[in-house]
């Protein structure tokens, strides 16, 4: 056997390296809806462990687009829908005109009118190289605390930590927990896994949650089961950090956070967010510890210090007195607001 290929669905980095243990001939990694008959595109697998897998590139007489809502292009490293043209593409839906009007668009890139693009319902992105990255199904969109958030997101966030294989998102009461398997030999924890999201994810997509498992249930035809992963608890772990409230300022901070947040307790080391905190519980935070401090809190305060103890100290050093320290609170939280509001664009972008 010389050539192996993959298709139907994800080809995903365990599964990579378990072929590659046992035979080594060249692997495909294909994709392609029924409705293009069958794989319009791919790219031959390298063995390495830490190569991205793609779904690669068109094949020939094939054109792939990815396009916002509008149907305008989006720039390389942009989420997009993957949109799919060429002689392989179906005429449309036996009996189901409108259907077929719905998936089935004129192609605005190429001036002839016999030519269509399928709209695949599939979520993408270019990379560096022109490969395309698959992200998940654009149906997996969900509302959480008034964001409009792609679940597939996540889960590629998660996979590119060096230290996770596979990653399922879901979201149970407004809330949004990961479910990670991580590599053979590696022992990444989930708050290693929070850090590591807080450099590429906004703060209203960071996951409540993130639990380690062995591996995804799975349903009767073979679908991740999310009902039986949400219903995991997290094991309770010792964290060396936590701690209880060491001064009245923090004990202030602590007794707010938990009337917001429907805690009985907290660790003043925990991150606001990781905590079950969003923006608008922040708010909310903000606006009572106005009316216990004898001085106002501001919301970029609020976000550069996002632990209770970080918070207590600025507060009780009296850093606010400090012209530069306010001007480069204000810029972080300028660039902060800025980046949130370039991702809510564009999820609202890729929603309509």
């Amino acid at each position: 056997m010389k050539d192996v290929w993959s298709g139907g669905e994800a080809l995903t980095p365990e599964l990579r390296a378990r072929f590659f243990e046992r035979i080594r001939p060249r692997l495909y990694n294909g994709y392609g809806p029924t409705e293009t008959s069958v794989g319009v595109l791919y790219e031959t697998c390298a063995a390495e462990s830490d190569s991205k897998i793609c779904l690669g590139r068109p094949i020939a007489n094939t054109q792939c687009y990815l396009t916002d809502a509008d149907l305008n292009l989006v720039p390389a490293g942009v989420a997009g829908e993957l949109l799919i043209g060429g002689v392989a593409l179906a005429r449309g839906y036996v009996g189901r005109a409108e259907l077929t009007a719905d998936r089935f668009v004129p192609n605005p890139f190429y001036p002839a009118e016999s030519e269509r693009l399928y709209k695949t319902g599939d979520l993408g992105r270019y990379g560096p190289d022109g490969r395309v990255e698959f992200l998940g199904r654009l149906d997996r969109q969900v509302k959480v605390r008034g964001f409009r958030i792609e679940l597939g997101e996540i889960e590629a966030a998660l996979t590119r930590h060096p230290g996770i294989a596979s990653a399922v998102a879901a979201v149970n009461d407004q809330q949004i927990f990961a479910y990670c398997i991580a590599r053979p030999g590696d022992s990444v924890d989930s708050t290693v896994l929070r850090d590591f999201l807080r450099g590429t994810l906004p703060a209203y997509m960071a996951p409540t949650s993130i639990l380690l498992v062995p591996d995804f249930p799975l349903t009767a035809n073979g679908k991740i089961d999310t009902r039986s992963l949400l219903s995991l608890e997290p094991a309770a772990q010792p964290n060396p950090a936590a701690a209880a409230p060491g001064n009245e300022t923090e004990r202030l901070i602590a007794e707010v956070w938990k009337s917001v947040l429907g805690r009985s307790s907290l660790n003043v080391n925990e991150n606001f967010f990781d905590a079950g905190g969003h923006s608008l519980s922040m708010v909310q935070v903000q606006s009572r510890l106005n009316e216990a401090l004898s001085r106002k809190v501001t919301l970029i305060e609020l976000f550069t210090y996002p632990t209770i103890r970080q918070l207590a100290a600025y507060l009780d050093r009296g850093a606010q007195t400090n012209p530069h320290l306010i001007g480069q609170v204000r810029e972080q939280g300028a660039k902060r607001k800025a980046a949130l509001m370039k991702q809510r664009e564009q999820m609202r972008r890729i929603r309509n």
